[in-house]
């Protein structure tokens, strides 16, 4: 309540709404436009189903080639030829959201007259709704209460239409390209254009064939006596946005009712639930949304709560062999006595993302795990301390020791508790404490737990890796 009153008081989007988008019509719509809300929503799962294929295989390219390598200069290109593109159209010209205010809206009387006296004074001066509102109607309009009725598109209504289209084309162009740069180019709004455009454009021609066949059965009970209230080609505009959203996101509740307090239109909550399923069902015939395949790409630990797996083994059961079917060797990093040099060769031979640290290969217990990335790190510039400190480095790679466990004081030396446990080697050579990089708590299951509880492990916990042990 409160925000919503800071909202009115300065209003922000400058149209005295508390909305950025708003619909100032409530219109019913007619029965028959089910059909063309369920084909703007096929339209908008087709076209997220392209943009996430193609946005997906540039972004891929751009990591593979030299044009990742220069952010800035592909920002710099990519702005100049949206610039050289975009001005020469009038649409294209304005920003994003103006633009789909404008097509969101619904012409009325005073826009007409505006633009007719526009014309009638000078001939450069030109309202953006000279083409929505272009239609050559039998009588003329009187005053600027009058109903405006159906008719005929005229040529401004053509011209639109065409201007339309090529920015249509422009935008769908571009957000392939601009979706993944490393400035915030936006994927929400620039929906939400493309998909007001492309409503826009079914509307129109919706709102003609309707007023060409008012004989037909169809259209006979809505257009058939007063064609007034038919088609709203606003409306289309509104549908369209959600079912190119939705195509994209592969949102649906969530997404009705983002559009409906942008909007404002609560009374058009069907036609948006319409084209949203429409659009999701389309989409997830060809794959998955655009969320998830960055998910995909980026290799983050992910699993869909809509898979179910069944599994009748457990989690020791499980447990890969290589491919000639011998077991695999184990890649652990015992707590103590480990060289710099074992520890740099079993990191390259086995390159995973972690390691489990036990306590000694007589007593292999989990007592931690270690990233590989900052094993990798302290390599290097272990290396480099050793390469600079000549003739005698602190560190020699054969013989100084590296100590996962806290036993030892800052001086190198075995603490009084921990005298016992601590080896003969680490009390003969230079140690490399790394201790601090060990992570205690590691995620640990039986080899009797059962795979459908690993799994829900992974799915809820975002786990990476699970270690299995056998009897601790």
């Amino acid at each position: 309540m409160i925000g919503a009153l800071v909202v009115r008081t300065i209003n922000p989007y400058g149209n005295g709404h508390e909305i950025q988008f708003p619909v100032e019509y409530n219109l019913p719509w007619a029965t028959f436009e089910v059909i063309p809300f369920i084909a703007l929503g096929a339209i908008g799962g087709l076209w997220g189903t392209l943009f996430i294929k193609s946005n997906m295989r540039w972004l891929k390219y751009k990591k593979k080639s030299r044009i990742g390598q220069y952010p800035r200069a592909e920002v710099i290109i990519l702005t100049l030829i949206t610039a050289i593109i975009c001005y020469p159209n009038l649409y294209l010209r304005l920003t994003m959201p103006e633009l789909i205010k404008r097509l969101v809206a619904q012409c009325h009387v005073d826009d007409h007259m505006d633009l007719w006296l526009d014309l009638r004074t000078t001939k450069k001066k030109m309202n953006y709704f000279v083409f929505f509102s272009d239609y050559d109607r039998d009588k003329p309009i009187g005053t600027a209460t009058a109903k405006l009725y159906a008719a005929l598109a005229g040529p401004g209504i053509h011209r639109a239409l065409w201007q339309l289209l090529w920015a249509l084309i422009v935008q769908i162009t571009l957000i392939i390209f601009t979706a993944g740069t490393k400035v915030p180019a936006g994927l929400i709004v620039p929906s939400i254009s493309i998909g007001a455009i492309a409503g826009r454009l079914f509307g129109i021609i919706t709102e003609q064939i309707a007023f060409r066949n008012q004989h037909l059965a169809i259209l006979r009970h809505e257009c058939g006596v007063s064609n007034e209230h038919c088609v709203t080609p606003g409306l289309y505009a509104v549908v369209g946005a959600c079912a190119f959203l939705g195509g994209v996101s592969r949102m649906t509740v969530s997404l009705v009712v983002i559009m409906s307090e942008v909007t404002g239109g609560l009374s058009y909550i069907v036609p948006l639930m319409i084209s949203a399923l429409t659009a999701k069902w389309v989409g997830d015939a060809f794959g998955d949304g655009i969320y998830e395949e960055n998910v995909k790409s980026s290799g983050y630990p992910y699993l869909e709560n809509r898979e179910s797996f069944r599994f009748d083994l457990k989690a020791g059961e499980a447990i890969r062999a290589s491919r000639t079917g011998e077991p695999m060797p184990l890649a652990c990093i015992t707590q103590d006595g480990m060289t710099i040099a074992q520890i740099d060769t079993l990191v390259r031979r086995y390159p995973h993302s972690i390691y489990p640290v036990i306590i000694s290969e007589d007593f292999p217990c989990i007592v931690g795990q270690v990233q590989r990335r900052d094993l990798l790190a302290v390599l290097k510039s272990r290396k480099t301390q050793t390469a600079l400190e000549q003739p005698k480095p602190i560190l020699n790679r054969k013989i100084s020791v590296v100590s996962m466990s806290n036993y030892l004081n800052k001086s190198g030396q075995p603490s009084n508790i921990g005298m016992r446990r601590a080896s003969l080697a680490l009390q003969a050579s230079r140690i490399l404490q790394l201790h601090k990089l060990v992570d205690r708590a590691p995620i640990i299951v039986t080899d009797q737990t059962p795979m459908e509880a690993v799994v829900d492990m992974f799915r809820k916990l975002g786990c990476r890796q699970i270690f299995v042990t056998k009897n601790g």
